[in-house]
């Protein structure tokens, strides 16, 4: 069954629209890319993943459980993707739970992105 990385972005004018957002699961070896979603016009987004290797672990004795984050993206004049927020990480999310992360940009000294007509 697949969960979902869902909330809202915005800024301290208001919501935030057609900004890239990432899900991601930190790991010590690499970050492994969960989906992507761009925010609705009340900056709203909704991503969906699959347990995949989250899944129980084949041993048996542990559960994988991703560390989950979300990168906020905005392109440059260029064309090329910056990340302009990410948010705190959510360690060892419970498969069986949807997470919901909100994100402020304001609040990480990104202003001025609202630039997305």
């Amino acid at each position: 069954m697949a969960r979902q990385v869902y909330g809202n972005i915005a800024d301290k004018t208001g919501p935030l629209s057609k900004l890239v957002v990432e899900a991601w699961d930190s790991d010590l070896d690499g970050d492994d890319f969960m989906g992507r979603a761009t925010t609705d016009k009340a900056g709203d987004y909704r991503i969906e993943y699959e347990g995949r290797h989250w899944d129980p672990a084949p041993h048996e004795i542990t559960t994988w459980r991703p560390d989950i984050y979300i990168g906020v993206l905005t392109k440059t004049k260029n064309g090329r993707d910056v990340e302009v927020a990410r948010s705190k990480v959510y360690d060892n999310q419970p498969l069986r739970d949807d997470r919901k992360i909100n994100l402020n940009v304001g609040a990480t000294g990104t202003e001025g992105v609202r630039v997305f007509v």
